[in-house]
């Protein structure tokens, strides 16, 4: 099959999830792979960008080949955000007309999203909305009403619409307001990463971040959004550092809030105990959660948090590290009653179990609910779903 995925944020900046993960293993399956980006935070000093088509290398798995889409852009981030719920159309209309596709995945919602939908209807063209958030609630805009509008236009007129779990396909259906089926595809992880790491893996992650031996590291992986509910716990969580100096708070990504976390690391006092890592390599990421004793997730619970699935969880799990976490209805929804998952929505109470498990000296242990997430199996079972839409047949 021909597979245009598109989404309204940029393919080769964004940090690795399954928007890389199903398009790259379905090209090493034999499948040719287009991929329509919006490459956000674009900056260019007196020039445009003019459509550009190019073949690139995967990000995940290097062998993998994307003919990767990048719409005219002025090089203004504020602006060509707007611009592009008009722009990007266009390209993808001709893109459409000249490259037709068997099947459109979208991820995208108001930047691409409605608009490739209707003239995916008008070429005839099966159209499948990947719903793994809700839209709407991702930022916080005066235009957050016309992006529900749009949302709930997706969603009652894809084709199929595919969720990652099973609380945000009541969400869908909610919108949908109809009968017609959700399917659940499950987010590919590919296992073989998932390892426990020897002690000298362990001692390059401890020397790297200049860890002492006897350190407890409680670890953050991902974006630092404005409902990551970050700070909240960092103040809670502040008075157990402060007695505890082996304990470290490593957070390892990037985001908005980040200017703002670490000028209330400093404002608490504990800025010599919360480390700032940065964005690290994919393939990084797994002896560092492997070498934490505890990982966090700490999403302010909302539409926003409740329908998604954290995928640093995921990898928190297939690395056997107790992850403690608000809360959500996605997470119950697929991991409820994991020993290695503890929910707690009060955030003194959570500081609290935080210093409980860094104290613990709890075993590595991988829960059975990780299985359904084998990048393998997930992947074939995505492929299925695209190979029945685009022969507009129902598996079922």
């Amino acid at each position: 099959m021909h597979i245009f995925f598109l989404h309204e944020v940029s393919y080769q900046k964004k940090p690795i999830f399954e928007m890389h993960e199903f398009p790259e293993r379905l090209n090493l399956l034999g499948h040719r792979i287009t991929f329509l980006q919006f490459d956000e935070g674009f900056k260019a000093r007196g020039e445009t960008r003019s459509p550009s088509s190019e073949t690139i290398d995967g990000k995940v798995y290097s062998n993998a080949k994307i003919n990767l889409i990048t719409p005219w852009q002025f090089g203004l981030p504020s602006l060509d955000r707007y611009l592009a719920t008009i722009v990007t159309p266009i390209v993808t209309l001709r893109n459409l007309l000249t490259d037709r596709p068997d099947v459109i995945v979208s991820y995208s919602v108001p930047t691409s999203g409605w608009q490739t939908l209707m003239l995916a209807k008008i070429l005839r063209i099966p159209f499948v909305y990947r719903a793994i958030d809700v839209s709407h609630k991702i930022r916080k805009s005066r235009f957050n009403w016309l992006v529900r509008f749009a949302e709930r236009f997706v969603l009652r007129n894809a084709d199929v619409v595919s969720v990652n779990n099973p609380a945000m396909a009541r969400y869908a259906k909610e919108v949908m307001g109809s009968r017609r089926p959700v399917e659940f595809n499950a987010p590919p992880l590919d296992l073989r990463f998932a390892v426990s790491p020897s002690g000298q893996m362990r001692s390059k992650v401890f020397t790297k971040y200049e860890l002492e031996p006897t350190d407890r590291v409680l670890l953050y992986l991902g974006s630092f959004f404005y409902f990551s509910g970050l700070g909240r716990f960092l103040e809670q969580f502040a008075p157990v550092l402060k007695r505890r100096e082996d304990f470290k708070f490593l957070l390892v990504g990037g985001g908005e809030q980040e200017e703002e976390l670490k000028s209330l690391a400093r404002k608490l006092g504990v800025s010599e105990q919360v480390i700032f890592a940065g964005f690290v390599p994919f393939i990084d990421i797994w002896p560092i959660i492997g070498a934490a004793n505890a990982a966090l997730n700490p999403m302010t619970p909302g539409d926003v948090s409740h329908f998604a699935l954290p995928n640093k969880v995921i990898q928190y799990l297939a690395m056997g590290t107790t992850v403690i976490s608000t809360r959500l209805e996605g997470l119950e929804s697929v991991f409820g009653g994991c020993d290695e998952l503890i929910l707690e929505n009060d955030y003194t109470r959570m500081a609290q179990i935080a210093e409980r498990e860094l104290l613990t000296a709890r075993p590595k242990s991988i829960p059975g609910a990780i299985e359904r997430f084998e990048a393998e199996a997930s992947t074939k079972s995505f492929e299925t779903m695209l190979s029945f839409a685009a022969k507009r047949e129902d598996p079922r």
